[in-house]
């Protein structure tokens, strides 16, 4: 009798996984895998406070990988309906974008101004090993861009600053992560003026999971979202911080 009470109680305490997935390994989303440092998993723990009968768990994966499991199940952090395959109703449910965000060429040369792709001819585009950078491909495959691979965008920056390229290509939110960890790079590295592309960041939801689509609106409205995101983001309206030209 006693055996089938403790079954039943840590039945009615069981927690629903959630495993939220994400192919971003670069700050300030994850900053250390190996020791669960960055906004990604601090999201996973809030969310594990806010939603308590829920337990929220990140998983990084490449990008196909991710995005297929997060069809089953659970959730894909960080993304844009334009870049992720099946995005109709049926395969996820999409919040509101949680992120302003901006797609930078970053430059050692305070001298250069982007007009067109031309400002780019007979550069070296510093840019982190497997990522198609779609801009710019063509450049690339006509030989006015040379392309020179590193591991990641902290790389990216670190090259730049010692000369080491022209230009290289990075989030909004990635370079103030960057800047900040590293002030010295604020009289070193230039956001390439003339060139903008802005976009956001949403959460995309299995279709699979209506209660986690809605448990994760409510967090995207709570204080706890707030103040994570001045934890770890720039807001739209502080981008001209960035700027040292």
């Amino acid at each position: 009798m006693l055996l089938l009470l403790i079954i039943i109680a840590h039945a009615s305490c069981a927690k629903t996984v959630v495993v939220l997935y994400t192919y971003y390994e670069k700050p300030p989303f994850i900053i250390d895998l190996k020791n669960n440092i960055g906004l990604s998993f601090d999201l996973a723990s809030e969310l594990n406070h806010f939603a308590q009968n829920y337990h929220f768990e990140l998983v990084y994966l490449p990008k196909q990988r991710a995005t297929n499991k997060a069809i089953e199940a659970g959730a894909l952090l960080w993304v844009n309906p334009s870049w992720v395959n099946g995005t109709n109703t049926q395969t996820f449910l999409w919040t509101k974008p949680v992120m302003y965000d901006r797609e930078l060429y970053v430059t050692n040369d305070k001298s250069l101004i982007f007009s067109d792709n031309s400002s780019l001819y007979n550069k070296t585009l510093v840019g982190v090993r497997g990522y198609h950078y779609f801009n710019l491909n063509e450049l690339i495959k006509q030989g006015n861009v040379l392309r020179h691979n590193v591991d990641n965008e902290t790389t990216i920056a670190k090259m730049l600053a010692n000369k080491r390229g022209d230009f290289g290509v990075m989030g909004l939110q990635t370079y103030s992560y960057i800047i900040k960890q590293n002030p010295e790079y604020k009289n070193q590295l230039y956001i390439l003026e003339g060139y903008v592309k802005p976009f956001t960041r949403s959460i995309a939801v299995s279709s699979s999971s209506p209660a986690i689509y809605q448990k994760l609106i409510q967090f995207f409205q709570s204080d706890r979202w707030i103040k994570l995101k001045d934890r770890w983001l720039i807001h739209r309206d502080d981008t001209a911080q960035l700027s040292n030209r």
